[in-house]
């Protein structure tokens, strides 16, 4: 009985084995199926998204060229309104008066409407860049209070400005931070009747943090997800209210986020507005990345390779960083290349310059410490940090460029950096 048995278990697993197999076979079989409909699903969703794109494209380079050919033909037609207003070709009786006054003040409207069409077209295709400067926003307000004064006097409100009395200086493109308060301040003025307008900011670390508020109608709550979108008609609780372009508010969105800030918008009905947005402050931190942003979009224009460089001196009390800072920008700094005293050390940014290179100068700078220490006489041993990294290689973007760059710094830190000895073999390296 018991080969009999053994037969039976063994045919037994003949089946189950067979069986598996079958099971094994169908499982690839979907597994590849799976697998095929993936890729042509990913396939289908990058020629999706390709399709976008080129629509998407389309449709600026459409409103952009639309926008700008009208500029002429509605300028033309404008000055030829004015000139019959002025009487030049003749006398015109009132109606006739009203009636090109009228058409003046749309044609201004029109004029405004493509003015914005052209700048979000510019901003969403990148297309827009910053000359950042040091400015007061105490400064900004109140040349932006001036402009609306007359509109705010004859609606009968106020327009107040409250900037801090030890000031609260930025660091960014001052037209462009006109334009934000410029739009947010007419926002206000179309659905404020009555009560006033307030400028306010404040210094918030690297920030400042600045507000526009209102004691106008208020924004309904679902109208406020869509506030910042374009085209957005979004209504007042007053009412039809006054009509805009729709774009003046997605506008100031970009102008505030293209300064790496952030807005966002509190309303209550009835009671009134208030959008907050951030600003960078003037900080050696902020106009660094300022810089390390300049200089990237530059080398991707040129298709050339950036490097910054971190360079921290220690253990040094003759030798400080204002002296090493002279000596870098005789002795290595090229015109096109730019150096910033930071609170911990130098950063330098090295135009056209690979990882190679950059090893280079770090091995250059050493060479200049030594020769600096040799002939202040100073027998002692130095502490250099020099963090180096390089864009594209290391770093895809600014922000990657300017962190990858600080994490090797606090990485030599924490390493303790590297002992320069002084002496007599330091004195014939140099030069």
């Amino acid at each position: 009985m018991d080969w009999k048995v053994l037969a039976l278990c063994a045919l037994v697993a003949i089946l189950l084995m067979e069986r598996l197999w079958l099971i094994t076979q169908r499982a690839a079989k979907v597994e590849q199926l799976v697998q095929q409909r993936t890729q042509e699903l990913s396939r289908a969703n990058t020629e999706l998204e390709q399709e976008r794109k080129r629509l998407e494209k389309l449709k600026d380079e459409f409103v952009s060229t639309v926008s700008h050919e009208m500029r002429t033909p509605l300028s033309i037609t404008k000055e030829g309104i004015s000139l019959v207003l002025d009487r030049i070709p003749g006398e015109i009786n009132p109606e006739q008066d009203a009636i090109l006054t009228t058409a003046r003040g749309n044609i201004d409207r029109l004029a405004r409407i493509i003015n914005d069409l052209l700048d979000i077209s510019k901003l969403e295709a990148g297309r827009v860049h910053l000359r950042r400067e040091r400015a007061e926003i105490g400064d900004l307000f109140r040349q932006v209070a001036g402009v609306f004064q007359p509109r705010v006097a004859s609606k009968g409100l106020s327009l107040r400005v409250e900037a801090p009395d030890q000031g609260a200086p930025i660091y960014a493109d001052s037209d462009k931070a006109i334009e934000i308060l410029t739009n947010l301040v007419d926002n206000a003025m179309k659905f404020t009747k009555e009560g006033h307008i307030t400028l306010s900011a404040r210094a918030d670390g690297e920030w400042v943090k600045c507000s526009v508020e209102d004691t106008g109608s208020g924004i309904s709550p679902e109208d406020l997800p869509r506030v910042f979108g374009k085209f957005e008609q979004f209504g007042r609780l007053s009412g039809a209210g006054a009509q805009g372009t729709g774009l003046g508010l997605a506008i100031a969105k970009h102008l505030v986020e293209l300064h790496h800030g952030t807005i966002r918008v509190e309303s209550q009905p009835k009671k009134g507005t208030r959008f907050i947005f951030t600003l960078p402050s003037y900080s050696p931190r902020n106009v660094l990345q300022g810089m390390v942003g300049d200089k990237v979009q530059e080398a991707v224009v040129k298709g050339t390779k950036l490097s910054l460089l971190w360079v921290t001196v220690g253990s040094a009390d003759s030798f400080d960083m204002e002296d090493l800072g002279h000596l870098l920008k005789r002795k290595v700094c090229r015109r096109e290349d730019q150096m910033i005293r930071m609170p911990d050390g130098l950063a330098l940014l090295v135009a056209d310059c690979d990882r190679d290179a950059a090893a280079k100068v770090q091995a250059r700078c050493e060479r200049l410490l030594h020769a600096a220490l040799a002939r202040k006489g100073q027998a002692a041993e130095v502490l250099l940090r020099c963090a180096a990294s390089t864009f594209p290689d290391e770093a895809r973007t600014a922000e990657e460029l300017l962190a990858k760059a600080e994490e090797r710094r606090k990485w030599l830190g924490g390493q303790g950096g590297k002992v320069i000895p002084f002496g007599p073999s330091s004195q014939r390296m140099a030069g």
